[in-house]
């Protein structure tokens, strides 16, 4: 009969059998304990006696063995009486009777892992963990450690292999849910069952950082060095000294950042924060990694991303914090200033080349203080430039060895630059290990947003992971509350808190900081209410009723303020005295209303913006405008010697104001800095808003200076980002040249004018250009400044060539030619975009041609060419090589074409020049067709054409519609081609634009010879071309037009068609090797 008493048998460790009032038995002897672990661990069948006496006296006779078998169980049944309960014996067996009132360690440790396993593979991680630790705690040791038999060896290694396992599954679980005590006191164990493994002395060594025991970690690092050289004469691998290297270098243990109540710990979120974790260790395979944490105000997005930050930064990786602001002012790069200017990478920028510090100057000025022989950033003229600004921003932000997490709040409110930055950042040097964790209100992000783009492009990359937060459940928010008030919420008080504040973090926090307040009814919101739940609204009204007068005079004014703001600045804007300013920012900050985004920073913050905005609206319309004057004059001061990077803030607190003089001026100022980091859509909407406030100036002359200043101003960055033709330019051009005319400063009149022509040439508006470039010559007589002169002159030449006036384009040529100086280069760029010379050598190298001089027009092209290769200027370079492609095409050379358009083409789009993209674009799209004519060359022709009306451009409308019309020509679409000659010959009508009318007409002679039997339509068209031809002096096109005439009559009348072809070859003096000329001299030779 069985004991009442259930004994318990302990096998992991020192042997052990115990039973609650029983008596135990002697089983101090090592071959009895092994005897039962055997029999315990192998209690599922019987085991005989031969076999037991063969495993346990290997080494004596059969007989021997047996007789000590038996002797050995005698002496267990006579130390324990119940034995009979738990083992049975019998002549040829013995077995541990596996129904038996007895737990044993071992099992109950298998039946842990187990049940753990089945609990994992329904993501019960919580379940999980708990199991392993149990499990983890029933292994005080080694299976039988004073056992040394072989049969027990497999075991036991079996048996500590789960064991390690489990711990470490149990840390990481402990880990992941930020339970850094527990974690630690996991992987201490696993130290001791495994002080050989590497792996947990980095797991030690982060822990301790966790959990803020900086010596500790150092501590663990020197522990694994001694150990394994001592038994392993091996030092720790590379990833545990870069560990270390990085822990050393922090002066002090990590302190968690006073950027909120040091008592809240984060809930919930365990999920996002795994994911967050796993996408750190994607990163540090050197895959750089983007991870948007998305969701509604108040859900926790901040929280959550600080969380890594500080998690990371605890283990001395470098980390750095950033954000976006919905204020106006917001200036371009922000975000990527304040990394810049953070401690952890400021120090290593300065060891960059001084090539990219003196780009990295734009943003942070103070580096040529600090570097006295750093020169200056050159201005900026030209899309392309900003390639390398941003490639030296990414190697300043990259400058520091090692991992890096980048941290960007409120991606929804951030700049376009910043946004496209960051693209190039995530594809720049594919061995950075890097990680950009960034916030955002997903209700504020529109398929047509900015961050839109970014996101596709990341996603196409797989660099993206997304995390959208939800709402906390019930018990979530409970201990939220709980966290607030220091004790547990009660059943009732759970459930209204959960109700009211639907699992928002932000509105459970307010809630509850509401409710230790002394309530007081909410007033009614003097200004716009934010986009709050009325009841939350409430709650924050309320707790803002609860400031001191102080408290609640300074945080109207930090809301006014509308970004970070420093104690000098409040001060400044605020009538509070500075001694009641100290008192009222400390009650702010007690109180969880602003923070300190960086521990030991000089600047404050609102812990949340929809504090802000509650507290903005609080403030009535009258205070707020002079509020926002006292903020503008505060910033200027505090600015100091670098007013400009605070221009944009101080023009938008002035337009706040109802101050238009003062807010035009600042918003001129403020794009002047977007345009020198490259910022031009951000320059162009500056300007526009300072024109808005130049409309609103009383005083008509400060109202007429101000705006001819930045219609002026405006039109560079528009010709810079959208091109040459953009339809943007029409407006500023006009109303700059009627301003400046008004003003009588006819210095900026020329300008105006000189800048409107051009665009009026690349319009095909040729007729209007050459009136105004004509005006700019008259007014500027001869002692006029050179640069506006000899643009006017090219205005005027290259308005002949398309008209077709080649004879008197030469001459317009020349008096560029005097005029212009290669010293000019520099303003012309900075006022066109390209090089004046180079271009007007280029454009009359096309009027050579037409009149016959082949050879020179080459060598006038290619010297074009020459000159923009010598100045290494890409725009230049893509214009020479368009004309130069062009001129090829106007000959009929398609390999010439194919070879200098795709020059252009390539450096047209690696340079952002997309006038020149988008022309080079037809002509190598052309010359592909004529090499190759298919229904899909012709597509192609179609598509590129487009894509130069994209640009807003119409100048050579002519020549591209005249291609289309041989490619489809080519492929027997006779009458779509003759659509496109229609086309072609009615814009030369409107516009004025000749230069290709005797080709039109000749291509339409050619076509209507597929259409019809009716030769007379064709031939009367062909001599059209060549009257046209001749009376425009175009020798090249006379000579064409003839050899097509010559095609069609010589089938009956051999000797006239070479007669008509006569004529138009003996002028020509030069050019012999030009295909049409070698057709007519073989047709002669005939």
């Amino acid at each position: 009969m069985a004991p009442e008493a259930r004994y318990s048998v302990r096998l992991l460790g020192d042997f052990h059998l115990d039973g609650a009032d029983a008596p135990m038995p002697d089983a101090n002897s090592p071959r009895l304990q092994a005897l039962l672990a055997y029999l315990i661990l192998h209690r599922d069948a019987p085991q005989t006696r031969q076999q037991l006496a063969f495993l346990f006296w290997p080494d004596s006779s059969q007989a021997q063995a047996r007789n000590a078998l038996r002797q050995l169980l005698f002496h267990l049944r006579k130390a324990w009486p119940h034995a009979a309960s738990f083992v049975h014996a019998d002549a040829q067996m013995v077995r541990w009777l596996p129904d038996s009132a007895f737990d044993v360690d071992v099992a109950q440790f298998q039946a842990a892992l187990a049940t753990a396993a089945r609990a994992a593979s329904h993501n019960d991680t919580a379940t999980e963990e708990e199991l392993l630790t149990h499990a983890a705690e029933l292994y005080r040791g080694d299976l039988l450690a004073s056992c040394f038999d072989e049969w027990i060896a497999p075991q036991r290694d079996q048996l500590r292999e789960a064991c390690i396992a489990a711990l470490v599954r149990a840390s990481q679980l402990s880990e992941d849910r930020r339970d850094y005590a527990k974690a630690l006191k996991h992987a201490q164990q696993l130290q001791r069952l495994d002080p050989l493994r590497e792996p947990t002395y980095m797991a030690l060594m982060r822990l301790h950082a966790l959990n803020h025991d900086h010596a500790s970690a150092l501590r663990a690092y020197r522990s694994c060095v001694e150990t394994f050289t001592r038994e392993l004469g091996v030092a720790p691998g590379e990833a545990l000294r870069e560990a270390y290297a990085r822990l050393a270098a922090q002066a002090a243990p990590t302190q968690r950042r006073r950027t909120r109540d040091p008592m809240l710990s984060m809930i919930g979120r365990h999920e996002e924060w795994r994911r967050l974790l796993e996408v750190w260790q994607r990163s540090q395979l050197g895959d750089k990694q983007f991870a948007l944490i998305s969701g509604e105000a108040g859900i926790g997005k901040s929280r959550l991303a600080e969380e890594l930050l500080v998690h990371l930064a605890g283990q001395g990786f470098t980390t750095t914090h950033s954000r976006a602001y919905a204020a106006e002012g917001q200036v371009a790069f922000a975000p990527v200033t304040g990394w810049l200017r953070s401690p952890a990478l400021y120090e290593a920028m300065s060891g960059l080349d001084r090539l990219w510090l003196t780009e990295v100057a734009r943003l942070l000025p103070e580096l040529l203080t600090q570097q006295p022989g750093l020169p200056p950033p050159s201005p900026l003229t030209e899309y392309w430039q900003r390639q390398r600004f941003f490639e030296a921003l990414a190697r300043a932000v990259l400058a520091k060895d090692g991992p890096l997490l980048l941290l960007l709040d409120d991606l929804q409110w951030c700049d376009a630059e910043t946004l496209e930055w960051l693209r190039f950042l995530m594809r720049f040097d594919v061995n950075v290990k890097l990680l950009v964790v960034a916030t955002a209100r997903h209700e504020d992000i529109t398929p047509l947003h900015a961050v839109t783009r970014l996101l596709d492009a990341l996603r196409r990359d797989d660099q993206l992971t997304e995390m959208l937060l939800g709402a906390l459940d019930a018990a979530e928010t409970a201990k939220i509350g709980a966290q607030i008030i220091h004790r547990p919420l009660g059943d009732a008080e759970a459930t209204r808190l959960f109700e009211e504040s639907e699992g928002n973090p932000l509105f459970t926090v307010e809630m509850m900081r509401a409710r230790s307040d002394t309530a007081t009814s909410g007033g009614t919101p003097q200004g716009t209410v934010p986009k709050l739940p009325p009841k939350v609204y409430t709650v924050i009204s309320n707790r803002l009723a609860q400031l001191s007068p102080a408290a609640r005079d300074i945080v109207g004014v930090a809301a006014i303020i509308g970004r970070a703001f420093t104690a000098g600045v409040l001060a400044q804007a605020s009538d509070v005295r500075e001694d009641a300013l100290t008192g009222a920012l400390d009650e702010l900050w007690q109180r969880g209303i602003v923070r300190q985004p960086d521990s030991g920073g000089v600047a404050f913050d609102f812990s949340h913006d929809k504090i802000r905005d509650v507290a903005y609206a609080e403030v009535s319309p009258l205070q707020r405008r002079r509020l926002h004057q006292r903020v503008a004059r505060a910033l200027e001061q505090a600015s100091g010697d670098d007013v400009d990077a605070a221009s944009a803030q101080i023009a938008a607190h002035y337009e706040q104001a109802g101050l238009p003089t003062e807010s035009a001026a600042f918003y001129r100022r403020a794009a002047g800095v977007a345009q020198s980091v490259y910022a031009y859509d951000e320059a162009i909407a500056l300007l526009q808003r300072g024109l808005a406030q130049a409309d609103q100036i009383v005083d008509p002359q400060e109202r007429a200076r101000q705006s001819l200043a930045l219609q002026l101003d405006l039109a560079p960055p528009i010709r810079i980002s959208r091109g040459w033709a953009a339809p943007e330019l029409d407006t500023p051009l006009r109303r700059a040249v009627e301003l400046s005319k008004q003003a009588g400063d006819f210095g900026q009149q020329a300008r105006a004018q000189v800048s409107l022509a051009f665009f009026l040439v690349v319009s095909a508006e040729l007729a209007q250009a050459r009136s105004l470039s004509e005006e700019v010559i008259a007014g500027l007589g001869t002692a006029g400044p050179g640069t506006y002169t000899s643009m006017a002159w090219t205005n005027i030449m290259g308005s002949l060539v398309q008209q077709g006036d080649w004879v008197a384009a030469e001459p317009a040529y020349q008096r560029a030619l005097g005029a212009y100086d290669e010293s000019q280069h520099a303003e012309h760029v900075s006022l066109m975009g390209g090089n004046f010379g180079v271009l007007a050598a280029a454009w009359s190298a096309h009027a050579f041609w037409f009149t016959g001089l082949a050879d020179q027009a080459l060598r006038r092209g290619r010297d074009a060419l020459e000159v923009a290769n010598r100045l290494a200027h890409p725009f230049s370079q893509a214009l020479a090589l368009s004309y130069l492609a062009t001129q090829h095409a106007l000959r009929r050379e398609h390999g010439l074409t194919i070879h200098y358009a795709r020059q252009a083409r390539e450096i047209a789009d690696q340079y952002h020049v997309g006038y020149y993209l988008a022309w080079a674009d037809v002509l190598l799209t052309w010359a592909n067709a004529k090499q190759s004519p298919s229904a899909g060359a012709v597509a192609a022709m179609q598509a590129a054409i487009d894509g130069f009306h994209a640009t807003g451009a119409r100048l050579r409308l002519p020549l591209y519609l005249g291609m289309l019309a041989e490619c489809l020509g080519d492929v027997g679409e006779t009458e779509s081609a003759l659509a496109a000659l229609d086309q072609a010959l009615d814009h030369a009508e409107h516009t004025g634009e000749h230069w290709l009318d005797a080709e039109l007409y000749r291509l339409r002679g050619e076509l209507l010879l597929h259409r019809s039997a009716n030769l007379a339509e064709a031939e009367s068209s062909l001599v059209k071309a060549i009257e046209i031809a001749t009376a425009q002096g175009a020798r090249p096109f006379e000579l064409r037009a003839a050899l097509s005439l010559a095609s069609l009559r010589e089938p009956r009348d051999g000797i006239g068609a070479r007669r008509v072809v006569e004529s138009p070859l003996a002028r020509f003096t030069e050019g012999f090797d030009q295909p049409d000329v070698v057709r007519a001299r073989a047709l002669l030779t005939r």
